[in-house]
């Protein structure tokens, strides 16, 4: 067992994936970005909603760091237990974001920020569960009929 087969067996989306794969792997990001107008729109309590893009923004960026540096190791156990280390880190400080935003506003900025990390969960599992379908497609073409 490598650490690619670690990384594969996690579902983390690829960030070096080309084409169309790589970028739906990005999907959350898109949605901060279109999200922004909605909720001028709508009026949604600012300080949660900036918040919980910060909160993403940044366990986004920690989640990749830890992803390559899990995927860098010669053992594959340690790899492994780096991931789903990172991964209790990220859910911890998500949560931590939206005590967060309702201590500092009220309960409808918690609930913003609540909302806000739920969706763009929602887009990153969408996009991850995409991007490795289109990835495992391409690589089976690849690979051609088994023999």
């Amino acid at each position: 067992m490598t650490a690619a087969t670690v990384d594969a067996d996690m579902g983390r989306p690829s960030p070096d994936s080309s084409g169309v794969a790589g970028l739906i792997a990005y999907l959350d990001l898109a949605l901060v970005v279109l999200a922004v107008p909605i909720v001028l729109l709508a009026g949604a309590p600012l300080l949660g909603f900036g918040i919980g893009v910060a909160a993403w923004l940044i366990q986004r960026v920690a989640g990749q760091q830890i992803d390559k540096y899990a995927r860098a190791t010669e053992n594959a156990r340690t790899g492994l237990i780096l991931a789903i280390a990172g991964l209790f880190l990220r859910l911890w400080f998500i949560t931590f974001a939206v005590v967060l935003a309702a201590s500092l506003g009220d309960k409808q900025d918690g609930l913003t920020a609540a909302v806000t990390l739920a969706a763009l969960f929602s887009a990153y599992f969408m996009g991850t569960l995409v991007s490795n379908a289109a990835t495992s497609e391409r690589d089976r073409k690849k690979e051609g009929p088994p023999a």
